[in-house]
């Protein structure tokens, strides 16, 4: 529709995103390119992380504002000039830098949507492209680009470097974080400090419920130590459906091999490297303390419009689940529940896979280590690991596998076996493998000689995996070592063991329907334990895959130990949560959301089974390697994220 150029009244625009210092250097009355100005962009924004390729035939991968451009087509702050071309090298008018400056406050939550309009009386006002209209008119509201002598806005001037220096100075500061945002962040600092690693649940149990009773909100605790918080509707909406939020309190405990840090008792310290948040050679905990730290600033805010609110804070999910599953679903009574649980922004989830635990224990026999033979430990470190869920299918070697092959390329050179150690979580894919053998020294060029051949051939076959290392170091002689027999069982159990992509689903492209992590494989006594996580969104598969390792048990005359899983969480095809959720953001980021279905576990699941009539959602913000210790979050997704979840309390 047609724009009409004359007396407009602005209605609204809220004011969110992350505010950012900028550098740049050039003389001051030198015009800027389109290139040069997008790379401002990009810098203003943190130099977010970029996956894909710019969209433009004049646009070569290799140049320097190659990743900005991306960035900017990636999410609708640029769209070129036509027919595939971007002119990068051409300035950037006045107009063309109104309009993606209002497409960057886009992106970062805080562009006006709707109907909104706003007062224009240049000089030159038919001289503003109709396609520019409310890019100069955002530049208006904020002062963007002040008018020149004679009441001129000269839309098609090009851009200095000093007027685009202080136009994003002025942006960053439009686009800065809402307080409650940054209130979030400070949650996230706090919970950050409460050990909350899965299994050791009461202190951030009793962290939650003082939270709750000292803000006089309804506040439950659970004998599985889940806490449900209640708080009515702001005035005037105390009558409305309720609205559950809903995150886990729980965290994987990884990380790097020399790490001073137990988890039992050590906080974790957030480090802000850039638009990243990371941790000291740990895991970050972001999964999932970013939806609990919305959740706690949701709840503490005095000035908030929204719905009475559940808050349902769960406890193990990252290894049983059992909060989830265990939780009294009659204390709610919403019948809509968000999901903070995600780690991708922009992408909503609407159904997921179920999960189960399995452990197999094969008894193995011990003997006296013979004479003449020495004890090594043969290690393989520096792999990258990751979700055992959302990263199943991305090609990243399994150190726990890695080991089994390569004992098994020494083959007929006479060893024994104390131990085999790898991995740490049943949901993370293994990085780091370790195994006490015995050789003869007769033999150890020979075995050194495999070490580094096979050592090659990994980094070959697994390229992503760029720090890959295989260890081999003398160490005190062993007393005990595996029978030959018991060693061979052993060898069989990984050997056979479903592990990875085990099935695509015919439905959905890309989408992994089946899979198994040999996640953690340890020594002690008279057993060698090998831990697996079945995933599947077929009910099918994944009784073939139970059966499959069950007669594995069977064969090995092991004792298999299947954790009481969950069901699959189906798609809603009736979600008015969802078609509200995706219009909001459609409205505030000017691009729709990836709606997805993910091969992960969420606790979706089980209240999905338990409460077949809620309609549910997950979201989060942009959360990357979780599971290891280079786990990140960005900032400014984490606070576009928050202020996206208050839209919507205040628009339900």
């Amino acid at each position: 529709m047609r724009i009409i150029k004359t007396l407009f009244v602005f209605v609204v625009v809220m004011v969110l995103g992350l505010a950012v210092t900028i550098s740049v250097f050039g003389q001051s009355d030198a015009p800027v390119s389109r290139a040069g100005f997008v790379s401002m962009l990009f810098e203003t924004a943190g130099e977010p992380a970029v996956n894909n390729a710019a969209p433009f035939v004049d646009v070569p991968a290799g140049a320097s504002y190659s990743g900005a451009v991306s960035w900017a087509a990636q999410y609708n702050i640029v769209t070129g000039v036509g027919g595939g071309i971007f002119s990068p090298e051409n300035a950037v008018t006045r107009e063309q830098a109104a309009v993606m400056m209002l497409n960057y406050a886009r992106y970062q939550g805080s562009g006006p949507v709707g109907a909104w309009a706003v007062r224009l009386d240049y000089a030159d006002l038919t001289d503003i492209s109709e396609w520019a209209f409310q890019g100069v008119m955002y530049a208006k509201i904020h002062g963007l680009l002040p008018e020149k002598q004679g009441n001129l806005f000269d839309p098609k001037g090009n851009m200095t470097r000093a007027e685009a220096e202080a136009a994003l100075e002025k942006l960053s500061e439009a686009t800065a974080p809402s307080a409650l945002a940054e209130k979030a962040f400070t949650y996230f600092l706090e919970v950050s400090k409460v050990p909350r690693v899965s299994g050791n649940m009461q202190g951030i149990s009793d962290f939650f419920k003082a939270f709750g009773e000292e803000r006089s909100l309804e506040t439950i605790q659970d004998e599985w130590l889940n806490i449900l918080i209640k708080k009515p509707g702001s005035p005037g909406r105390e009558n409305e459906p309720p609205v559950i939020l809903q995150a886990h309190m729980d965290m994987v405990g990884e990380k790097n091999q020399g790490t001073p840090h137990d988890f039992l008792k050590d906080p974790i310290i957030p480090i802000i490297d850039g638009d990243w948040v990371t941790a000291n050679g740990t895991t970050l905990g972001a999964d999932n303390g970013a939806g609990l730290a919305m959740i706690m600033a949701i709840l503490d805010s005095d000035s908030l419009s929204h719905p009475p609110i559940e808050a349902l804070l769960t406890a193990d999910e990252e290894t049983t689940m059992i909060g989830a599953l265990e939780f009294d679903v009659s204390l709610l009574t919403g019948r809509r529940l968000i999901n903070l649980d995600n780690m991708e922004e922009g992408h909503f989830v609407v159904s997921c896979a179920s999960t189960n635990r399995v452990e197999l224990h094969i008894p193995i026999e011990t003997m006296p280590l013979p004479d003449g033979f020495t004890t090594y430990e043969l290690s393989i470190k520096g792999l990258n690991g990751g979700h055992s869920g959302v990263d199943i299918h991305k090609g990243l070697a399994n150190a726990n596998i890695l080991m089994e092959r390569l004992l098994g390329e020494f083959g007929n050179i006479p060893l024994f076996v104390s131990s085999i150690d790898g991995g740490s979580a049943h949901n993370a894919i293994p990085r780091e493998c370790t195994a006490v053998l015995s050789i003869d020294n007769l033999d150890l060029n020979a075995v050194r000689a495999i070490i580094e051949q096979t050592e090659i051939l990994f980094k070959s076959e697994f390229p992503l995996d760029v720090n890959l290392t295989v260890n081999f170091a003398e160490i005190q002689a062993a007393q005990y070592v595996m029978t030959v027999a018991s060693f061979k069982k052993v060898s069989e159990g990984i050997t056979r063991m479903p592990n990875g992509v085990l099935s695509m689903s015919p439905d959905i492209e890309g989408l992994v329907q089946t899979s198994n992590n040999l996640g953690v494989i340890a020594t002690g006594g008279d057993t060698v334990m090998l831990v697996g996580f079945v995933r599947s969104s077929s009910l099918e598969e994944r009784s073939q895959t139970l059966e499959a390792i069950t007669a594995l048990a069977y064969d090995l005359g092991a004792r298999l130990e299947v954790a009481a899983g969950n069901l699959p969480w189906p798609y809603r095809a009736d979600s008015p949560l969802r078609d509200t959720m995706v219009e909001l953001f459609t409205q505030t980021f000017n691009r729709e959301p990836v709606i997805v279905a993910i091969h992960a576990g969420l606790e979706c699941a089980a209240f999905a089974h338990n409460m077949p009539d809620c309609d549910m959602i997950a979201i989060g913000p942009d959360i990357r390697r979780e599971h290891t210790p280079d786990e990140r979050m960005s900032l400014s997704s984490f606070y576009r994220t928050t202020d996206f979840v208050v839209r919507v309390l205040q628009t339900l």
